[in-house]
């Protein structure tokens, strides 16, 4: 009780200290901002750089839609039938991927998981899918790695196959 009458608080608090940390830290470094230059093709480098970014994380967000399409037919259910518009997990993706840069770095996974309720996917499903999420993207990681430099890597992306497999996850996620 106690905790849901202080929540509107310590959000403020949160965004607060988040606001004066970035501003504590711009400030300190301010020198060190204004003597940067960018070279002659500066510009262009950084705007293939955010196309690149983006390109990237629009491509996360339509996986994360493929891992929620599957969990939920796996449950029974599909997008459909929820009523979640087209584009709703890459907008989301995007939306939320920003709350990664804040201190904890756990705010994205927070801001998805609370998305996911605003449009009824039911709370098992969200979880897996955020966590399924990043143990995906390290494993992706991992194999590349493997191909292109065979070594400690494949022993590494073993348990992550292995966790991620359904024979292992099912019991989990249905008990």
């Amino acid at each position: 009780m106690l905790l849901k009458r202080l929540k509107p608080y310590l959000r403020w608090f949160v965004l607060g200290a988040t606001v004066l940390f970035l501003l504590r830290t711009l400030h300190d470094h301010w020198q060190g901002v204004l003597s940067l230059r960018l070279a002659e093709n500066g510009l262009v480098l950084l705007l293939a750089a955010l196309t690149v970014t983006l390109a990237a994380h629009a491509w996360s967000g339509w996986v994360w839609s493929w891992l929620l399409r599957g969990l939920l037919r796996g449950a029974g259910q599909e997008l459909e039938e929820l009523q979640i518009p087209k584009g709703w997990a890459i907008a989301t993706y995007l939306r939320t991927n920003l709350a990664k840069y804040l201190p904890g770095n756990i705010w994205h996974f927070y801001s998805r998981l609370q998305a996911c309720q605003t449009v009824s996917i039911p709370l098992p499903i969200a979880l897996l899918s955020i966590v399924l999420e990043p143990l995906l993207m390290a494993a992706a990681a991992l194999l590349v790695a493997s191909i292109s430099y065979p070594g400690w890597q494949t022993l590494a992306l073993l348990p992550i196959l292995i966790g991620i497999h359904p024979q292992f996850l099912n019991p989990l996620y249905s008990g």
